[in-house]
This record gives structure tokens, sequence and C-alpha cells, in this order.
């Protein structure tokens, strides 16, 4: 009788740790997701959880959102409140590393533009993914940077399943060669390929990988 009590035991114990286990393996398993931030102020990482609590976090509606063409709601927090700190200029760019290695980068001018227009990180809760995007199998979390406002944002400009944002000198400083110089005309050929944007402050170049 002692014999069968301990098996019960046993038995009870290994299923006990075999649920969690699987709980910690399956993909549907609620866990919080890390962003890593990099720049001249230093690196530092923040979570799910720690962003969801932030002071200046709310519900923010995208009426135009890119990624699912259609209205959204999402938990979102200032993009620059996120990355305060970390010595982001207006001359330099945020380069948006996905999960996948997707990467953008970002005018530090756009990325920092105060009021209305500016750009929020929307914040995936752990357990409670966002609807899969039209033709994916999964959403655009657990990071993703959206523009409630997006005049003068191009749709390459939201990027989504951010996995680090890196503070980086502008293209034009980092490889000089590739800059036009100031005193060419806006519509000189040379120009050919640079988006326009609203904000002279915003520089025209935009590089994807």
């Amino acid at each position: 009788m002692q014999w069968f009590d301990v098996s019960v035991l046993a038995v009870r114990r290994g299923l006990a740790l075999g649920a969690l286990g699987l709980a910690c393996w399956w993909p549907g398993a609620s866990s919080a997701a890390v962003l890593h931030l990099e720049g001249p102020g230093g690196a530092r990482q923040v979570d799910t959880e720690t962003l969801l609590r932030h002071p200046e976090v709310r519900d923010i509606d995208v009426p135009a959102d890119v990624a699912y063409h259609r209205p959204m709601r999402y938990r979102a927090v200032p993009l620059a409140a996120v990355l305060n700190g970390l010595g982001l200029a207006a001359g330099d760019v945020l380069e948006a590393v996905a999960l996948d290695g997707f990467v953008a980068q970002l005018p530090g001018a756009l990325v920092l533009r105060p009021g209305r227009g500016q750009a929020w990180l929307a914040v995936e809760p752990a357990g409670a993914p966002w609807p899969a995007l039209p033709g994916k199998a999964s959403g655009p979390g657990p990071f993703y940077i959206v523009w409630p406002v997006a005049d003068g944002v191009l749709s390459e400009q939201w990027p989504y399943a951010v996995a680090r944002l890196h503070v980086r000198e502008s293209p034009e400083k980092r490889w000089p060669r590739i800059g036009i110089a100031p005193e060419v005309p806006a519509g000189d050929a040379r120009r050919r390929g640079r988006p326009p944007t609203e904000d002279p402050a915003v520089p025209n170049g935009l590089f994807i990988c």
C-alpha cells in the first residue's frame, strides 16, 4: 500500500513537471518579449511587462494601419519616451531590426517629431497575440512602430516584429560619398529616387535591408 502511495505521488509530480515543460515549450505559451536598445547613451533591454507599466502608456487608435490595411487600436508608448537616454539626435537614424532580420532606418528627426504626428511603439501583451496579418501566419508583434497621424511617413517606416532598436549616425555621415550637396536643385536628376518629405529637417534618403 505504501508503494502504491509513493508511486501515485511520483506520477502526479511527473505530470505537473511535464505540464510545466509543455507550457514553456508550446508556441502559444505566454511570455514577455524583450526589446534590445542601443545608442551613444548605452545599451539596455526592456520587456513587454515593463513597457505596459510605463507611465506614458495608453490606448491609441491608428486609422490607417499599414500592416493590417484597416483601423487598429493598440496599447502603446511614445517611441521617443522608449528611446529616452539613448542619445538619438535629429541628424541620426534609428535602425529597427525585425525578428526575421529585416532592417529599416528611420530618420531621427522623424522619430523625434512631437505632437500628433509622433511615433508610437505598440506593445503586444503576453498571452494575447494580435491577429495574424493578411496573408501571413502571425501578427506584427511583439513590438510595432505605428503612426496614428502618418503625414510624411512612408510605408517602409512602419517596421513590425521589432526585436532591436539601434541609434546610428546618418548614412551621409557614415558614407559621405553617397550624400548630395545642398546646392543641388530639388528637381535635379541626381536626386531621383530620394523620396520627398514634408518636413525639411527629415533626410530624404531611406535605407532598407
